[in-house]
């Protein structure tokens, strides 16, 4: 059974899988069986757990689903019902957590790089190799998560990674998210898209209302910011919430053409620093942060850290506490 996230990364992962398993017979199985594919998170696992486990798979693959305490709770389930486990994931969670992750599952593989390279590089090493149409999908996501700007040859494709991945997240259609990896590890070269152009229009439309609400509070925000060296602190909260935050932040970072951290607020009040940046920059600030004790839980991976701070930090010490992780970001660099 292979079980990915909502979005692009985790759509484009499972269907490496599935056709390195099902089609190719190689990996994690050495020989051609039944896949099941399930879209979960990383919080609501836990209310699907007894369905999955009632299955009986042989193997459990789980790809892209950053590590929280249900994603443990599950695996250590499984593992006491002699299933075995492969994780392969990029989240700062996962990360963070990898010594605790290596006593409980089969095989892991952890990495900054999206989740979907993870498993192309994978697959690349034991001989596998994916159709053309997987392939380009694996680099319009490797391009997306990474932020880069796509090649002339990958724009369009881009852009439709870009919609496809937004319809899923908004509309959250198990059966939706299933088809389409199906239809991505699918060896004919000309079956049609599980997607209708209205679906992806009336996503698209829905996306452009929320990005011109973003657009108008990073501009109101943006006169706001404290500068720490090149990088720039805005304080959102009342403002927004965690949900929006990180796309806030994004909006942020293309406004200003460097590095930003943004502070909102969790549902149970509790801060939540969303640092955006190019390359590893957010990972290594998020390592010197959670270093000093700060943070109670991190998430995102490495260009877009999420980092919930503990309710006992004083907010007036956070550009204090981000003008020393700079400074001893730097010193690395």
């Amino acid at each position: 059974m292979i079980l990915g996230d909502w979005d692009a990364d985790g759509v484009v992962s499972a269907a490496e899988l599935l056709y390195a398993q099902r089609n190719l017979g190689l990996y994690p199985i050495k020989k051609r069986c039944n896949v099941m594919v399930r879209p979960v998170g990383p919080r609501s696992i836990e209310e699907v757990a007894d369905e999955i486990l009632s299955v009986e798979p042989r193997v459990i693959a789980l790809v892209d689903i950053p590590f929280t305490t249900s994603v443990g709770k599950f695996l250590r389930e499984a593992k006491s019902r002699s299933i075995s486990l492969v994780y392969i994931d990029h989240h700062l969670s996962t990360i963070f957590k990898s010594k605790e992750l290596e006593k409980i599952v089969d095989e892991l593989i952890v990495g900054k790089v999206p989740t979907a390279l993870l498993v192309y590089h994978l697959l690349k090493t034991i001989g596998a190799r994916l159709t053309p149409r997987l392939e380009m999908f694996v680099r319009a996501t490797g391009v997306i998560e990474r932020s880069k700007r796509p090649s002339k040859r990958l724009e369009r494709l881009v852009r439709i990674v870009v919609d496809i991945s937004k319809a899923l997240t908004h509309l959250r259609e198990e059966e939706l998210w299933r088809r389409l990896v199906e239809w991505l590890a699918s060896p004919l070269a000309f079956s049609a898209m599980p997607f209708s152009h209205d679906v992806i229009e009336r996503i698209r439309r829905i996306s452009e209302s929320s990005d011109k609400r973003l657009k108008e509070l990073a501009t109101e925000l943006a006169p706001t910011a404290h500068r720490i060296f090149n990088l720039r602190l805005v304080d959102a909260r009342g403002k927004l919430r965690s949900r929006g935050g990180s796309a806030l932040a994004s909006m942020l970072y293309r406004t200003f053409r460097s590095p930003v951290a943004v502070i909102v607020e969790t549902k149970d009040r509790a801060p939540l620093l969303i640092i955006r940046g190019k390359g590893a920059l957010p990972y290594r600030i998020a390592l010197v942060l959670v270093r000093m004790g700060i943070v109670e839980d991190a998430g995102g991976h490495q260009s877009l850290a999420l980092l919930k701070l503990r309710k006992d930090v004083d907010i007036n010490e956070v550009e204090s506490m981000l003008r020393k992780a700079m400074l001893e970001v730097s010193r690395t660099l």
